[in-house]
């Protein structure tokens, strides 16, 4: 799954975050229905292909007035928009996930003129519509979700109203619950979070300073905490995806100059580094199947997309090209790839959609 951080969205939008936020002064006021919309000035920042199939969600932000956030549907072949409903206010949609085509979700905030509330919407194969969450704090944004089945879901993301206080909820016996994480140290951000099953669950939490993770880790019984140590000490990590307990991959970027990408992987008893090739220098998710790993991200020469194939990650190359395309995240089944971002290359910014099938990576329109 993939998924867009605060600091990406304010490089898609050009303006710092805080600027961005300030200039929202709608003010929620109850429900309010999304229709779909044309989709020029879309800048997509997850993507989640449902298991086992061709089916995939994509989420993003039109920024032309604001933020307004938009869900596309690929379905028979063709990306369609999806109308949902959430409380009335500027939506930002940072996640999406799909167990199957009857169980999907989408995260993100819905912003107003003086607070931020946490926004979670469900599908079960048509429109979306609100989640009840249990007593969310204003100042909540949800950044990511994960999903292996319709009874099994994750949601996490920060209190930003109260200095950053991370915050989890879990889809158990078909009720949204918090969950009660390990202690963090202040200003440890929940920033992903993947799903195998009940008993394996992911989050990753980078710490205040580069080369500082913490990865959280459900058993379906409790909790353990623990550092990624094996990444470099300047790497900021980005996104986490888990194929089982025997394989889970951590991917992100150094924040020196140039860039450079790292890759991590647990292979059931211990981390250890993978080699990224060099014409990644800004990995931004990485999503698994089975035994497929794909990741994505940015490059000297635009948009990277990487297979795990025979023990190391190879480049492959993409139809998108140039500086003014990115991507920003990678959804994966046993029959699809997709990768998705922006691209400003027309002087406006439109929804990139990269798809790998048949062994070979195209632009597929929106």
């Amino acid at each position: 799954m993939g998924r867009i951080r605060s600091y990406q969205l304010s490089l898609v939008v050009g303006l710092p975050c805080v600027a961005v936020f300030a200039a929202m002064s709608t003010v929620n006021a109850g429900p309010e229905q999304h229709n779909p919309s044309p989709l020029g000035d879309l800048a997509l920042n997850s993507v989640s292909v449902a298991p086992a199939s061709t089916s995939a969600w994509a989420v993003g932000n039109s920024i032309s007035d604001g933020v307004s956030g938009s869900i596309l549907h690929l379905t028979s072949g063709r990306w369609k928009p999806v109308a949902y409903t959430s409380e009335t206010g500027q939506v930002h949609l940072n996640g999406v996930a799909a167990a199957s085509a009857h169980a999907v979700w989408a995260v993100g905030d819905v912003q107003g003129a003086t607070s931020t509330s946490a926004l979670l919407l469900h599908s079960t194969g048509g429109a979306f519509g609100p989640a009840s969450l249990p007593g969310t704090a204003a100042g909540t944004t949800l950044v990511d979700v994960a999903a292996s089945s319709a009874t099994n879901a994750w949601a996490v993301g920060n209190d930003n109203a109260s200095g950053l206080v991370p915050v989890a909820y879990h889809l158990l016996r078909g009720k949204w619950t918090a969950a009660s994480l390990p202690h963090l140290p202040a200003e440890y951000q929940l920033e992903s979070v993947t799903t195998s099953g009940p008993t394996n669950t992911w989050i990753l939490a980078p710490g205040p300073a580069n080369g500082q993770a913490a990865l959280l880790h459900w058993n379906g019984k409790k909790w353990s905490r623990s550092t990624l140590t094996v990444m470099p000490k300047t790497g900021d990590a980005i996104a986490i995806a888990t194929a089982g307990s025997g394989s889970t991959w951590v991917v992100g970027f150094t924040q020196t100059s140039p860039t450079k990408s790292f890759s991590s992987h647990w292979n059931g008893k211990r981390w250890s580094v993978v080699a990224v090739p060099g014409a990644a220098t800004e990995l931004l998710d990485v999503a698994t199947a089975g035994t497929t790993a794909v990741a994505a991200g940015n490059g000297k020469s635009g948009p990277v997309a990487l297979r795990f194939s025979k023990g190391k990650w190879r480049a492959e190359r993409t139809d998108s090209r140039g500086h003014d395309a990115q991507l920003h995240g990678v959804g994966v089944s046993s029959k699809l790839a997709v990768a998705v971002g922006s691209d400003l290359s027309g002087g406006q910014f439109m929804p990139l959609i990269d798809i790998r099938s048949g062994g070979h990576w195209k632009r597929s329109a929106a």
